[in-house]
């Protein structure tokens, strides 16, 4: 079974770049919207 408590560094690594490009994607897709 799957537990997330035992991510490697890489993959916590992994984790955070994805949640960066995700706060990105939305922060442009927020100023489009108020634009």
């Amino acid at each position: 079974k799957y537990n997330a408590y035992k991510n490697t560094p890489e993959e916590q690594e992994f984790a955070s770049k994805i949640r960066d490009k995700l706060c990105e994607l939305l922060e442009e897709e927020n100023l489009k919207l108020w634009d």
